[in-house]
């Protein structure tokens, strides 16, 4: 399985090992005054939590956007950070790599939402019946970290991994628009469809 080292090193490729090196240590200085200036009065300790687990990739796009321009800094940032979003993803769902069965996808993420890393979110009633699982995702700490953090792009995994693992599931958002909290929507919606043989 690859590292999340590799991965970023990988994703950092167009600044050579040197500018990777330096992206990284000087994001890693910077980490604690993002997260203080992104506190707010009102974080509670799940927001707290949020905004700790996001820091560091909020801060390795602004030094990117500083080094390499706005424009060209954010948008690799942007594909760094998707790639370790992906990475993250894809260990917290397959620990063994390769793909997984709906049930055992459903487990994991249902232990996720009640007792791990995305326990800091809200969400509605979860309908789960042979064909479909779907809810809503409420309340989105993570976005709104990302939001006070000055970074609320950075949303965009769950599309990615989420189809690529559950190769008998299609996973979308339900044909809503905005479908997400961060398109401006007031909800995330998931919804997983079992594919007909």
């Amino acid at each position: 399985m690859t590292t999340l080292p590799w991965i970023l090193l990988q994703a950092l490729e167009p600044l050579g090992v040197r500018g990777a090196l330096w992206t990284l240590a000087r994001a890693a200085i910077l980490t604690q005054s993002v997260i203080r200036r992104g506190a707010r009065p009102t974080d509670d300790v799940l927001m707290r939590a949020a905004k700790r687990r996001l820091a560091f990739a909020v801060t390795v796009k602004e030094v990117m956007g500083r080094r390499l321009g706005v424009e060209s800094g954010e948008a690799l940032a942007r594909s760094v950070l998707l790639a370790v979003a992906c990475h993250l993803q894809r260990r917290m769902y397959t620990p063994s790599g390769g793909s997984t069965s709906s049930d055992e996808f459903h487990a994991r993420h249902l232990a996720e939402m009640c007792d791990g890393s995305i326990r800091v979110n809200e969400h509605g009633p979860i309908e789960q019946r042979e064909d479909r699982v779907a809810f809503s995702i409420t309340c989105c700490r993570f976005f709104e970290a990302l939001r006070d953090m000055g970074a609320p792009d950075l949303c965009q995994s769950d599309e990615i991994v989420f189809n690529e693992i559950l190769p008998a599931t299609r996973f979308d958002r339900g044909g809503r628009q905005p479908d997400t909290i961060a398109r401006g929507a007031t909800e995330c919606a998931f919804v997983f469809t079992r594919r007909r043989p």
